[in-house]
């Protein structure tokens, strides 16, 4: 375990060296940094207690429901097609290889993955500006809400990890799980859409209310995260006792079957980091092609149009139709319904009612 110690500690200090190398990199750290912590050192450091215009603390317990069930259901249903990778090539051709224990490899890649995780969410430390103008929220609750995104973020990539070891090359599993997923999410969503539409001119304060529910607390990994987080913020012991249980059971459920059942996460693992691997070199490149796609359904072939140099351009354009879905991606057109359901539901009250 000290060889994979020493591996970590190498790469952090591999990372250091490279900044000092790099000015660019490290002169776009420092805006980064100095963007964060300019709202912080000249806003308002009063207590909270002494403005009464700030917003219900509920809303932003409700945003944060929505916000790691969604990040939990976009991660983890992606293992059912390529999978999710702890690892990065070079792990694979310099730790798969040495005689190490699959369990300590295994231990690694979390350990490696928490970090990323944190490392994902950081953005959310960037709307201090107007979370604190409106809910009074200081910087120590941001990084509670950060840490409960890096723990869905987390469990997402060991789902996605488990889910396509279990259902890879085998299309009735795969087939299953993505009923099921699509059967849980599609009834916490039937039951906020049942129990918020009939209160008209309330909208807003039942969906509230709804997302606070002991319901929405029994989603898997996003509903026990907003749990644990909001009982540390709300000094609700109860709240926090079962999220953070459900969430150390979870995990400890998942890392139990990779590393004593009868599961070959080697190969899985190869395969799904392959895929990143693949996609981020073509993303680099500014080619479409580089993801390795499975089960390709071969429909019309040929560019069809362009003629010498202008055959270059309908090929980039015809590849970018393709890799998306109604001329956008699979994300963008989720968000896109998401932003439309609120706006349906708040079109009488504005983004943020008075």
């Amino acid at each position: 375990m000290r060889a994979l110690f020493y591996i970590l500690l190498i790469r952090f200090k591999n990372r250091i060296k490279s900044l000092v190398k790099s000015p660019g990199a490290l002169i776009l750290i420092v805006i980064l940094l100095a963007l964060l912590l300019l709202p912080v050192l000249t806003g308002d450091h009063g207590s909270v207690d002494e403005r009464t215009d700030y917003r219900s603390m509920e809303e932003v317990y409700a945003i944060m429901t929505v916000f790691y069930c969604i990040a939990f259901v976009m991660g983890s249903y992606s293992g059912l097609s390529k999978g999710a990778s702890l690892y990065s090539m070079p792990d694979i051709n310099l730790v798969f290889t040495s005689p190490i224990s699959a369990k300590k490899v295994l231990f690694y890649g979390l350990i490696q993955q928490m970090g990323t995780s944190l490392f994902v969410g950081f953005f959310i430390l960037y709307q201090y500006g107007w979370m604190h103008n409106t809910y009074g929220i200081f910087m120590g609750g941001l990084a509670l809400i950060l840490l409960g995104y890096a723990a869905t973020v987390f469990c997402g990539q060991l789902t996605a990890m488990v889910l396509y070891s279990l259902t890879t090359g085998d299309e009735r599993k795969s087939n299953g799980a993505k009923a099921a997923f699509l059967a849980v999410s599609g009834l916490a969503a039937l039951y906020l859409l049942i129990s918020v539409y009939p209160e008209r001119g309330r909208w807003l304060e039942t969906a509230v209310s709804v997302l606070n529910g002991f319901p929405m607390k029994l989603f898997p990994v996003g509903g026990w995260a907003q749990s644990a987080i909001v009982g540390i913020m709300a000094h609700n012991w109860m709240n926090l006792a079962f999220g953070l249980g459900a969430l150390l059971l979870y995990t400890a459920i998942l890392v139990g079957f990779m590393a004593k059942g009868d599961v070959d996460f080697y190969e899985d693992v190869l395969r799904s980091a392959e895929i990143t691997y693949s996609a981020i070199a073509a993303s680099k490149q500014g080619r479409f092609d580089g993801a390795m796609v499975q089960n390709v359904k071969v429909g019309k072939t040929g560019i069809g149009k362009g003629f010498g140099a202008d055959s270059f351009y309908y090929k980039h354009r015809l590849e970018s139709r393709r890799a998306k879905l109604f001329l956008l991606d699979r994300t963008s057109v989720i968000f896109i319904l998401i932003i439309i359901a609120f706006a349906f539901f708040m079109r009488s009250a504005g983004i943020i009612p008075a």
